[in-house]
């Protein structure tokens, strides 16, 4: 198997600088917010199954101990801070509704 030899002249752009900090915190916070999203909605129901579910689920870094425990290893305000962030540079998958927030703090682990 080979990729077709255009395919580079085609979609390479040595011009473009990427940001890759931008671009790893959109993969990451993206899956997130909508597992948190989905813990607001009571389609999740436990912080487990959805840091289970979104490792096996829609594939999230096993490193980073599952999208809400990301969130909690982030701190909750950082969380919050810089998915607003993300949302203003790039659109509304990245905001935080007020549910989606309260959802996140009410099931914060206790230890």
């Amino acid at each position: 198997k080979f990729l077709w030899p255009e395919l580079k002249n085609l979609f390479e752009k040595p011009s473009v600088k990427w940001d890759m900090p931008d671009l790893i915190d959109r993969l990451l916070y993206r899956q997130s917010v909508e597992t948190a999203r989905c813990l607001s909605e009571n389609v999740l129901t436990s912080v487990h199954d959805a840091n289970i579910g979104s490792i096996f689920g829609i594939g999230f870094p096993a490193w980073a101990g599952g999208a809400m425990q990301f969130i909690y290893g982030t701190g909750i305000d950082a969380f919050i801070a810089r998915a607003s962030q993300l949302a203003d540079k790039y659109g509304p998958g990245f905001a935080l509704t007020t549910k989606v927030k309260d959802a996140i703090r009410s099931h914060e682990p206790r230890y």
